[in-house]
């Protein structure tokens, strides 16, 4: 797959509205890192609604720092590796204590420190409270960049590239938006190659054609 046809998809999902992302809402930066702990390997609306189930059971982290883990745990069984979570979540209670230390993480390097929270993560994190972009990869967006078969030295290249190269206003948009392509058309599972404007310049579309 060449760069012209790189710029063909980038037009077409950067400028489709069904494809925008509508912005979840956090009460707070603990609010968010909760719901990023709990985000790994789960749809996004559960990690979502437990995470607020948790805020509205314990408001602050010193609450969330006092709370039984046999309860923690209940709360969040209907996520997946929920036990594994849990344990995730006490531990960063443990590690950060209060709220003042909490306000302070603001830097890749600090939130890498905090358990369940991996580099996408903390990349998100910074793309939500700050204006800084990264380019985020996810299994969706994994799945539409290697079924349009782009290069692995295109697709490495794209980390380091800014807006402006990839003819988009904001990376960070972008790459929420190649997910929202790959959760809604060009699923895992019975893709809708058909109905794709894409097909003509996709390698598994036309393998599947």
């Amino acid at each position: 797959m060449d760069k012209s046809s790189f710029f063909t998809f980038s037009k077409y999902i950067s400028s489709n509205p069904k494809l925008k992302v509508a912005d979840l809402v956090f009460f707070d930066n603990f609010h968010l890192i909760v719901f990023l702990i709990l985000s790994p390997r789960a749809r996004e609306d559960t990690a979502y609604r437990l995470s607020k189930q948790i805020l509205n059971n314990y408001p602050i982290i010193e609450l969330l720092a006092k709370a039984d883990f046999n309860i923690i745990k209940e709360i969040i069984r209907p996520i997946g590796f929920y036990n594994v979570k849990a344990k995730r979540l006490v531990s960063f209670c443990t590690m950060i204590k209060s709220t003042i230390k909490l306000n302070s993480i603001n830097t890749y390097e600090s939130l890498m420190e905090i358990p369940g929270v991996g580099e996408k993560a903390a990349k998100k994190f910074l793309t939500l409270t700050s204006d800084v972009q990264f380019f985020l990869f996810d299994s969706h967006v994994i799945r539409v960049f290697s079924r349009l078969g782009f290069s692995n030295e295109l697709i490495k290249s794209i980390e380091s590239m800014k807006a402006k190269d990839l003819h988009v206003k904001n990376i960070t948009d972008f790459s929420n938006q190649i997910s929202n392509f790959g959760k809604h058309v060009c699923t895992s599972k019975n893709p809708q190659c058909f109905n794709c404007e894409l097909l003509r310049i996709c390698q598994f579309g036309f393998i599947e054609r």
